[in-house]
């Protein structure tokens, strides 16, 4: 991962370049090959494991051992590997920023956030965040990118880069029942924490999102909830 610059179109992207996206790519299939030809092999030793289920059927498809099935165990390797890399890159936030707007893509999808619609940008532990004019986060999201590089890329084209959070002085941990909350909010945190603890992150993070709708910001330390009210 690495900061690059566009300058036919005055942009600086931050995430994965082609070389990285091209390692990924060729160490996964190459890793999924191998492990599709000593496939067979690996699940011989494993069936000598009692616990291991379906047994009588692993020993009759080993059983059938020749040149086609380490054919088929290799191809089948290949296509994993190559489905595993797809994931990684998906799932890897890429970021494209320039004199107008914002633009983020991860998992499959893609947001755009104008300048003029952001207040502050700062990192929080592994996440990113960007806080719009009203007090709202307009995104926390997952990255693995270097400080440096993101606040280079923001400062480049006159974002408002912050190295902590301004508002971490409003933060408030949550505790059950907290009477300054109303109780739908008190309710969807609950929830929230649940979720946390079984590390469920579609439910965290929808459960986050329905909570901004309520006007409450909120933030997560050592599966700790800390909220805020969006300004």
């Amino acid at each position: 991962m690495s900061l690059t610059k566009d300058p036919y179109h005055d942009a600086t992207m931050v995430g994965l370049t082609k070389k990285d996206t091209s390692i990924i790519f060729i160490f996964l299939a190459i890793a999924g090959t191998v492990i599709g030809y000593f496939l067979p092999v690996i699940v011989g030793w494993l069936i000598n494991i009692p616990i291991i289920p379906f047994q009588d059927l692993i020993k009759y498809i080993l059983s059938l051992d020749g040149i086609w099935l380490r054919i088929i165990c290799t191809a089948l390797g290949f296509c994993a590997g190559l489905f595993g890399a797809l994931l990684i890159i998906n799932d890897t936030l890429h970021i494209t920023v320039n004199d107008r707007e914002i633009n983020i893509k991860q998992g499959g999808t893609n947001q755009s956030f104008q300048q003029n619609t952001i207040q502050y940008i700062y990192p929080d532990n592994k996440q990113l965040v960007i806080v719009g004019n009203n007090g709202y986060e307009l995104l926390r999201s997952e990255t693995d990118e270097k400080q440096k590089d993101l606040r280079t890329a923001f400062n480049d084209h006159g974002y408002p880069w912050s190295d902590d959070d301004p508002y971490a002085d409003s933060f408030q941990r949550w505790v059950e029942g907290n009477p300054d909350l109303s109780p739908a909010v008190n309710a969807l945190m609950r929830a929230r924490d649940k979720a946390l603890q079984k590390d469920d992150k579609d439910e965290i993070n929808d459960l986050r999102n329905e909570l901004v709708k309520l006007g409450i910001i909120v933030r997560d330390e050592k599966k700790k909830q800390y909220w805020r009210k969006a300004e």
